[in-house]
């Protein structure tokens, strides 16, 4: 084999490689194209003056779908009384846009649609008790204060 052939072989060689790994590397990419960027958000809820522990936060798109799925960005109250919102993975955050921010309290946390402990008062986007846009970057929310409310 003469050295230009060999030369030749190798060149096509390195080229056949990085042919592969830049197929690879869009193969796997991060996020599926249906996925629409999501952004860290977080805040937080007290019921009548107490950290509402495993409250239900739902955040209801005023804007359309925020991806072909019909997505809804949530969280759940931890007991410092902070949630983190997740979307498509675990405290993801949420998708560009203005949302209903809707809270519920169920009785019991093993069954998210058991009851609620405030009869539904605030679970629709017309009772929503906050009203927020998510912008690129992280989004720290105005907290949800909801106060004389009569539990069950």
């Amino acid at each position: 084999m003469s050295e230009k052939s060999f030369r030749s072989l190798r060149f096509l060689a390195a080229w056949q490689s990085v042919a592969v790994i830049v197929a690879c590397l869009a193969g796997c990419s991060s996020q599926p194209d249906w996925q629409a960027d999501a952004y860290p958000t977080s805040g937080t809820v007290r019921i009548n003056g107490e950290t509402a522990i495993n409250a239900f936060v739902m955040f209801h798109s005023l804007g359309g779908d925020v991806d072909v799925r019909k997505s809804e960005p949530w969280g759940i109250v931890g007991a410092d009384g902070v949630y983190h919102v997740s979307t498509y993975g675990d405290q993801d955050g949420a998708p560009l846009g203005e949302y209903a921010v809707t809270v519920t309290w169920p009785k019991n946390m093993r069954d998210p649609y058991s009851s609620d402990r405030m009869s539904n008062k605030f679970a629709s986007k017309e009772k929503a008790p906050l009203v927020v846009n998510i912008a690129p970057g992280r989004n720290e929310l105005p907290p949800i204060e909801l106060n004389d409310v009569k539990l069950r």
